[in-house]
């Protein structure tokens, strides 16, 4: 157990700082609006941060579906017949879930991030390139 936790904290740790430096490409010859798209690509990547849910709320969401498939994991191990004991099973595959769990979870969320971030861009009528 000690050594999930410690992997679901470097986990959190490494995809927070993947979407740290993302900034949606902007065509810069057909945005009308350049003069603001320093201050707005600010604005939106803050905004962007709140809707992927990173922080506190984020991080447990990420938490809990990686205990999800940790259990998950650990059932699907304990059930596959004649390979190990349940329990050895189980053991092997509770770690297993919680990482793909984490990875998952921490996927999704950068997804959101992007999408989040290159929508506010267009909303403010920057031409972001897709």
């Amino acid at each position: 157990m000690k050594n999930v936790l410690i992997i679901a904290l470097f986990a959190s740790l490494v995809g927070c700082a993947s979407v740290s430096g993302y900034k949606p490409t902007i065509n810069e010859k057909a945005d009308k609006f350049s003069a603001t798209a320093s201050s707005d690509l600010e604005y939106c990547g803050s905004l962007a941060y709140k809707v992927a849910g990173y922080g506190t709320e984020g991080t447990a969401d990420t938490l809990v579906a990686a205990s999800g498939a940790a259990a998950t994991g650990a059932i699907a191990g304990a059930l596959i017949p004649g390979a190990v004991s349940a329990g050895t099973g189980a053991v092997i595959g509770a770690p297993i879930g919680a990482v793909v769990g984490l990875y998952y979870g921490l996927y999704e969320a950068d997804e959101t991030f992007k999408r989040s971030y290159n929508s506010c861009m267009s909303q403010l009528g920057h031409p972001v390139v897709w």
